[in-house]
Order: C-alpha cells, then sequence, then structure tokens
C-alpha cells in the first residue's frame, strides 16, 4: 500500500482488510498462483463486504474460481 493511501493508521487498515480477503479467498484460489493485491487511494472509505465482492468477482473474470 503507497505512502499515497494516506497515513500509516489508514495504510494498516487498507494492509488488513486485504490480508483477511485473502485469508478468506484462500481455500477457494488454486495453490500454484502468486497474485499481487494493490490497495489504491480511496480503498479505505470502503466496506469491507464491498471490497470482498469485488475481490471476488475479479478472481472470477480471471478465471481463478
Amino acid at each position: 500500500v503507497s505512502k499515497r493511501v494516506g497515513d500509516a493508521v489508514t495504510r494498516n487498515l487498507v494492509k488488513r482488510r486485504i490480508r483477511e480477503i485473502c485469508r478468506i479467498m484462500d481455500p477457494r484460489m488454486p495453490k500454484k498462483w502468486d497474485l499481487v493485491v494493490i490497495g489504491r487511494k480511496g480503498s479505505d472509505q470502503v466496506k469491507f463486504e464491498e471490497l470482498t465482492s469485488d475481490f471476488e468477482k475479479l478472481c472470477r473474470r480471471g478465471r481463478l474460481l
């Protein structure tokens, strides 16, 4: 998460959310792939449920699920 996202508290919030989404989705993801997830500006404003559904949609679009 870039410093453009906000202060340290905000960046850590975004990192924790991304880690939790990856932890939840891990059993459903193929094991042979490495993913790079980048927290963008404004991702701290979005609800966790919306981030989770968006991540799931992206994984389906990329045929990872």
